[in-house]
């Protein structure tokens, strides 16, 4: 990731993802945003998070794609959706929590394509996404990692 502010792409915006796409977008970040059903999202959008209709829209120029979706089958429609539409040197960073098949999947996955994938589980619920102060469990690649490590600081302030 470049050291200025980064274009973001983030899937789901549920009770987590939301406070944490606003987050990222506070920190200066640009983001593009889409939640599988449409809701009102104006809180969002006044910190100048861009929500889409599509995933597909979302990630085009991304060079981090933060999800925040319910389980295993989520995340492989989503990845699976998005993939063809990243550019290469793109991380995915998945905080849902999900099984160590699905996350190894996902990763030899993305890596086809070009792309790195990290599984990023979050605690700290939903009071540590608003306040930005999750702890985040990150595994994949350590390259990966450094490169979107600034952006995972605005969403959490504990990353192992």
């Amino acid at each position: 990731m470049e050291t200025g502010p980064a274009q973001v792409a983030f899937l789901g915006l549920g009770a987590m993802g939301r406070p944490m796409a606003r987050n990222l977008a506070r920190a200066g970040h640009r983001v593009r945003a889409w939640n599988r059903t449409r809701r009102d999202f104006r809180e969002l959008e006044a910190f100048g998070v861009e929500i889409v209709d599509q995933a597909e829209q979302a990630v085009r120029g991304a060079g981090a794609v933060f999800m925040c979706l319910l389980d295993d089958e989520a995340s492989r429609s989503v990845v699976e959706r998005v993939l063809p539409h990243l550019e290469t040197g793109a991380v995915i960073v998945d905080h849902a929590t999900i099984g160590v098949d699905t996350a190894q999947d996902l990763a030899r996955q993305a890596a086809s394509h070009g792309v790195s994938y990290l599984d990023a589980p979050v605690s700290g619920g939903v009071r540590g996404a608003e306040e930005g102060t999750l702890t985040i469990f990150v595994g994949g690649d350590a390259g990966a990692l450094g490169r979107v490590q600034p952006l995972l600081g605005a969403v959490g302030q504990r990353i192992h």
